[in-house]
């Protein structure tokens, strides 16, 4: 309604005149609420409180990898939500780069991320800071990919692992090596595509992920619950090569992931098997309306099936509602500044939540710097 909107309005140039001090008492009041509620009831009291025009839970139309762990614990998804253990799941994730920082403050910075309330992180991959040089990888330091992922288990953080080849994650390229934008121009072929030659290097980098990640696998007692091939892409039939590819290297999670924005092209099968995620930002950029509050929207980039918002970018029928890029910032462009607000995420959440959102990711949750690149004179101490 009008009310939903207008928290929702935090955007742009006009700043509603509210303080964090105006949020602060319902912010922790309806946190205390929703973690007894989710302690002690499951998501399903969440769920009551929907619309009743939202459809019931049903099995999801594909069938998951292997998803137990020797341990016992069960991971499965339906219609509505992920499940662990019998009971209904709402991650809570943030988005955090290992390559970005220091490997000596990956422990600290993991802890505090938990100790924040998150119960899961995802994690891009970053091709190009791996094999900058073709041929030579390189997985030390700030790069060591395993090292990172197991700390994130020690500390007790479930992973979403997003592994490319194509990632955006504001990296040059979107993650591809600079020598392989060479290649496709000398040798003529299209990037993030179908095209045998670019698929055998992404199959090189498959490889020397899965080596990587080996053992650390949800069904082999590690914390990787869900992987994500590529980013942004209408083209679900390179998605599914991706995935075979993936699979064949060794890389096995209980469920491949994808962004659900753009739209897929045409002749998208209603059983795709990939969970697609969403997310939105709660202040403007994507667009060149001058005016002042040039929008009146909360930026998601998809809705669920029965929110009759007229979006390009739904939640197929079937498939649960998860998030994995809800943007607590925004970039300055050059003809408009965003005012953003400290209460802009604290009215967000409750709504995302209320709306039928049944996992939140924050991207980015931590920040950091690039690694060093080999070409230049200042190298990397850790």
């Amino acid at each position: 309604g009008s009310s939903l909107q207008h928290q929702l309005r935090l955007s742009s140039f006009s700043t509603p005149k509210v303080t964090l001090q105006t949020y602060s008492p319902m912010l922790c009041i309806f946190t205390i609420l929703l973690g007894l509620t989710l302690q002690y009831y499951g998501s399903e009291a969440l769920v009551a409180v929907l619309p009743p025009k939202v459809p019931p839970a049903k099995p999801i139309p594909f069938q998951l990898g292997s998803h137990v762990r020797p341990d016992g614990e069960n991971l499965s998804v339906d219609s509505r939500s992920l499940w662990l253990n019998g009971r209904r799941w709402i991650p809570v994730s943030g988005e955090i780069h290992h390559a970005r920082v220091p490997a000596a403050q990956w422990r600290e910075e993991l802890l505090k991320m938990k100790a924040g309330g998150l119960d899961t992180i995802g994690a891009y991959a970053f091709w190009i800071h791996y094999e900058e040089i073709e041929g030579r990888w390189n997985f030390a330091g700030r790069r060591n990919l395993r090292k990172f992922i197991q700390t994130a288990h020690d500390v007790g953080l479930k992973v979403l692992m997003r592994v490319g080849p194509w990632c955006h994650g504001e990296v040059r390229n979107g993650g591809h090596p600079d020598w392989l934008l060479r290649r496709a121009k000398d040798d003529g072929f299209a990037l993030r595509s179908n095209n045998s030659k670019y698929l055998s290097f992404v199959a090189k980098l498959y490889e020397q992920l899965a080596k990587q990640l080996d053992g650390l696998w949800w069904n082999e007692g590690g914390p990787i619950y869900a992987m994500q091939v590529d980013n942004e892409t209408p083209d679900w039939q390179y998605l599914l090569v991706l995935r075979d590819l993936a699979t064949k290297s060794g890389m096995r999670p209980p469920v491949f992931t994808k962004t659900g924005w753009p739209a897929p092209s045409a002749g998208y099968p209603k059983n795709y098997p990939m969970l697609p995620f969403f997310g939105g930002y709660q202040d403007n950029f994507w667009n060149n309306n001058m005016h002042e509050d040039p929008s009146e929207a909360n930026y998601f980039f998809g809705f669920g099936p029965f929110l009759k918002s007229g979006s390009k970018w739904t939640v197929p029928e079937g498939y649960p509602w998860l998030d994995i890029e809800i943007g607590g910032g925004m970039a300055v462009a050059y003809n408009h500044r965003p005012h953003m607000s400290s209460a802009d995420m604290q009215s967000a959440q409750p709504n995302f939540l209320g709306y039928g959102v049944h996992e939140l990711g924050y991207s980015m949750y931590h920040g950091g710097n690039h690694p060093k690149s080999p070409f230049g004179d200042d190298k990397d101490t850790g």
